[in-house]
């Protein structure tokens, strides 16, 4: 019988009702709820559930009590509650079973809560809310860059580094270096119509020197010997190591000459000229290198994450250096369509003065007038070169002009919070201590300690400038970054389950994914006309976050595709 507190109205007859004791995989914690594409599918699925039926009902209250004509024994394997009050409304009401209690041998008490969710999910009227997380609908690489807090572990170079303006150190080959001498005058019987005056001003820079380059080191004895021959050394004031890019620059079938010849007895020698148009912006500045571009890699140190979210920063950048001691991580989300392309642009002076810009990068459309310059990279210096009777390399040896620029803990500092738990198995660990659902693995998975995006070393190399030119490294290098696959997996992982941070105001994405959606809310607002008691319950269960499952044979199936449909 169902003892239910039996209406014996003027009004109404005694109501018929439909109670159904059901075995159901939702839960009353409210963590994963099951969504319907319509009604009639809502009814399919509960009524296709394996249920015990309870004949000669009366009028059922919600939330209440089911006097159920059975002993415990019988009744305690079913957890939810579908009923009808036929007469009264003819709409089925869905509840959960929070408790049973023995009342005799033969009547349990079955104690229901309304799943509020369920019986009213097709009135409800979702509004714009500020949705704090979700599984969002578009996942182009570089879209979504909040920062997570999330641990990520040491870094990993993810690929081999690529050398933007690369040279030998054999002069005899085509892509090699000269020697450069800055000289005051020429020496006599110089066969040439050079007016020394114009070629005393390079790169837009009065210097007061004539640079003269050697193609190989018996064409710099000959040089040499020229001017000592005459007494003339003290013309001499500098010599340097110098990429053949500085003298003639190739690109596009289109050449850039920098460089013209004089004879001194029956020697040619090269001397570098003034640009021929000093109107073009920049032509002052030699071009050094083609533009080099670097791809994204398609894993995260082998490992294919699901969520391209993990393809931008901080679990996946490029770290970009000099080789003496400045590293300036950069993000492929910050450039355009997500491919770093950089150009090389140098000066002649002692040394070489030497800088790597970025180009399309932070939303700035380059088209060659390097709007990117101020986020560039200074490159070491190359070496300076002795001689007999050398007084000036010297002075600029002892005076360190091969230190680096100080990298400057500010500068090469990231900015991005991040958090540590140790090492993932203990962030397994403290997802399995703190149970399921988005604060649990959150905290698992949570900042505990802050990193930084650069290697251990930024500080400048003292007096690297020779070493790095003798190993070919006198360039800019760029290394494919990320962290290990390890972490990346467990990241993934977090974002399958809980989809992105995305601090929006926006309708929540309640659909939009094959299998299952996530969202958390704050305050959320939801238009329905339902008792205030079921729509506080359904606000609070989105503000707390819920998992809404869309194909109930998938349900808690973390497995499956959850791609974007």
């Amino acid at each position: 019988m169902n003892n239910q507190n039996n209406q014996n109205s003027t009004y109404y007859e005694d109501p018929i009702t439909d109670i159904r004791l059901v075995k159901c995989p939702i839960s009353l914690d409210d963590k994963n709820q099951l969504t319907f594409n319509t009604l009639n599918d809502q009814l399919d699925y509960f009524l296709s559930l394996p249920y015990k039926d309870m004949g000669n009902a009366t009028y059922q209250r919600r939330d209440s009590v089911i006097y159920y004509d059975d002993v415990i024994e019988n009744l305690d394997e079913y957890n939810y509650v579908m009923y009808k009050n036929a007469n009264y409304r003819n709409k089925w009401f869905f509840a959960f079973i929070s408790s049973m209690k023995w009342e005799n041998n033969s009547m349990t008490d079955i104690f229901i809560e309304t799943d509020s969710f369920q019986t009213w999910q097709f009135d409800l009227d979702y509004k714009k809310s500020f949705v704090e997380r979700e599984h969002v609908n578009d996942d182009t690489i570089g879209k979504h860059t909040i920062p997570e807090s999330l641990e990520y572990g040491d870094y990993i170079t993810n690929s081999d580094p690529t050398k933007i303006m690369t040279y030998s150190t054999d002069i005899s080959d085509p892509n090699g270096c000269y020697i450069c001498f800055g000289i005051t005058n020429l020496p006599s019987g110089v066969s040439s119509s050079i007016d020394l005056e114009s070629y005393r001003f390079i790169n837009g820079i009065y210097g007061g020197l004539i640079y003269v380059v050697c193609s190989d080191a018996a064409n710099a004895k000959d040089f040499l010997s020229n001017f000592g021959e005459e007494g003339r050394l003290n013309y001499i004031q500098t010599a340097f190591m110098i990429p053949r890019a500085f003298t003639v620059f190739t690109e596009g079938g289109a050449s850039e000459v920098r460089e013209t010849f004089f004879n001194i007895a029956k020697k040619q020698y090269i001397v570098i000229k003034p640009a021929s148009d000093v109107s073009k912006k920049f032509i002052n500045a030699f071009k050094v290198a083609t533009d080099s571009t670097i791809n994204i890699n398609n894993t995260i140190d082998g490992y294919t994450p699901k969520n391209k979210k993990l393809f931008t920063s901080p679990y996946n950048y490029i770290m970009v250096t000099n080789n003496a001691g400045i590293d300036i991580p950069m993000k492929y989300e910050d450039f355009k369509n997500n491919t770093p392309k950089f150009s090389v642009y140098g000066s002649i002076t002692p040394g070489c003065s030497i800088k790597c810009i970025p180009l399309n990068y932070k939303h700035r459309d380059d088209n060659g007038t390097l709007n990117s310059y101020v986020y560039g990279i200074s490159g070491a210096k190359f070496p300076i070169c002795s001689w007999v009777g050398d007084i000036y390399t010297n002075w600029l040896t002892q005076n360190g002009v091969n230190v680096a620029l100080s990298a400057g803990g500010s500068l090469l500092q990231a900015g991005l919070g991040i958090a540590a738990l140790g090492t993932p198995a203990t962030a397994l660990a403290g997802v399995s201590m703190l149970g399921s659902g988005i604060i649990g693995v959150g905290q698992a998975v949570s900042q505990v300690r802050q990193a930084s995006l650069t290697p251990e070393q930024t500080s400048g190399d003292i007096n690297s400038g020779d070493v790095n030119f003798s190993t070919g490294n006198s360039v800019f290098t760029v290394y494919p970054t990320c962290i290990r696959s390890e972490y990346a997996k467990i990241i993934d992982d977090y974002f399958t389950m809980f989809g992105y941070k995305v601090n929006s105001l926006k309708v929540p994405n309640i659909t939009g994914r094959r299998n299952w959606n996530f969202i958390k809310t704050i305050d959320i607002n939801i238009e329905a006309y339902i008792p205030q008691e079921d729509l506080q319950k359904i606000k609070n269960m989105f503000n707390n976050g819920v998992t809404l499952w869309h194909n109930s044979a998938t349900f808690l199936d973390y497995s499956q595709n959850n791609d974007i449909i």
